[in-house]
């Protein structure tokens, strides 16, 4: 039983992260890398062809997200990991289960998307500063380009972000990504669309299950913009307020929080039985 706990265990801590709230697109790539790594080291006496198995049938299911562009740029925009994710041996035994992609070919996408979200955004490349009519001039001038402001600070954009240390784990992206946002702001625009990309279905059916619980028989003449408002407020509002409501009174928050929690679940649980016949 030990032994069948080591193969599956990696592959249901993969499926809770990517079902996790909050971002998920930037934990595809390495949750299937770290399930497979996991799953690679297990000893087996018993279990060697279900092994086998569960590491080919990973592969075919999964080589497919590895190679998702926007799975890719989901992760390299992940200040926690970036481009490190993919500076892989290729010898090793993970690596040649899955086809992981390189970092060249993850460089190649990043570079594209930025390109392509510079051009979206208006920044277009400026024309270049006259030439000094008193500077001496050198057989190098005529093979200079020059190069514009503008276009030299996209291009130290994107090198100062590659450059730029990893985060610590603990940290979300999306508060590194609000609090650079203005030193990125070509970057920030990318995370704010390919970090919004669910990894999974999992926080569409927690959605479901809290309109249901909202939308109970006594709330039957609430308008769907109402409705739609809570939910935005629950799922995105509210966490923020109670994590900085934590910060400011710590211990004593927490105590009044877990009263109110206790309440709330009294006062739904009193409140279905009252709906129904």
């Amino acid at each position: 039983m030990i032994e069948l706990y080591n193969l599956l265990r990696p592959f249901g801590d993969a499926t809770d992260i990517v079902q996790a709230e909050g971002p998920t697109s930037n934990n595809a790539i390495i949750s299937i890398i770290s399930a497979v790594e996991r799953v690679v080291e297990v000893k087996q006496q018993h279990f060697i062809l279900l092994k086998e198995q569960l590491l080919e049938q990973t592969k075919i299911r999964m080589n497919g997200v590895l190679a998702d562009e926007d799975f890719i740029l989901a992760a390299i925009l992940d200040p926690r990991q970036k481009l490190d994710l993919f500076e892989h041996d290729t010898n090793e035994e993970e690596c040649q289960t899955l086809d992981i992609p390189s970092l060249h070919k993850a460089e190649s996408i990043l570079t594209t998307a930025f390109f392509f979200e510079t051009q979206k955004l208006g920044m277009s490349v400026t024309n270049p500063q006259p030439p000094d009519p008193h500077r001496k001039k050198t057989i190098y001038d005529p093979i200079k380009k020059p190069k514009s402001s503008l276009q030299t600070s996209q291009d130290s954009e994107l090198e100062e972000y590659k450059n730029e240390g990893l985060i610590e784990g603990v940290e979300s992206p999306l508060e590194y990504w609000a609090r650079r946002g203005s030193t990125f702001p070509v970057l920030a625009s990318l995370a704010k669309r390919y970090l919004a990309i669910p990894a999974s279905t999992a926080g569409v059916e927690r959605i479901f299950s809290i309109s249901g619980a909202l939308g109970r028989a006594r709330r039957a003449r609430m308008l769907s913009d109402t409705m739609r408002n809570v939910i935005m407020l629950r799922e995105h509002r509210k966490p923020s307020l109670l994590k900085r409501l934590q910060e400011l009174f710590g211990a004593k928050f927490q105590r009044k929080a877990n009263a109110s929690k206790r309440r709330s679940a009294c006062t739904r649980k009193h409140s279905t039985s009252s709906d129904s016949p």
